[in-house]
């Protein structure tokens, strides 16, 4: 299955470049803040430009394209771990099935990018956009 892991690829050749991330990581494509949702060129907190590792709960603006040999499963467990240490999923109060439905967009947002790039393309975000990062 093709996902997204950090990278440090082409990362600090733009400005505002970060990279918080431990390399090889997955990471998923976090919803913004309310504040950068509102205004994504703006310099912000950043979260309209970058992926969260799924372990480190780092950021990165740069994310490679790879073809992973996890289980669909272990993947959902990761993304669901993640959606929990982030508060998107509260495990007293989040019913089976908004847990389920949050994983299943995560993980839709992930592949949905790394099945439209070729892999090992490294990739850089602009809130919904996900575009090649050029050196990388």
């Amino acid at each position: 299955m093709r996902l997204l892991v950090a990278t440090g690829r082409s990362n600090g050749r733009v400005e505002g470049d970060v990279d918080g991330c431990v390399e090889g990581e997955l990471v998923l494509i976090a919803e913004p803040c309310d504040a950068d949702a509102a205004t994504p060129d703006d310099d912000g907190c950043g979260c309209t430009r970058a992926f969260t590792g799924l372990g480190s709960g780092g950021t990165t603006t740069t994310a490679l394209v790879i073809d992973s040999a996890l289980a669909e499963a272990d993947v959902r467990l990761a993304l669901r771990g993640a959606l929990e240490d982030r508060g998107r999923i509260d495990p007293d109060r989040t019913t089976r099935d908004d847990a389920e439905r949050l994983v299943d967009e995560a993980l839709a947002r992930v592949v949905a990018v790394a099945e439209h790039f070729p892999l090992d393309t490294v990739v850089g975000r602009r809130g919904e956009r996900v575009f090649p990062r050029l050196g990388g």
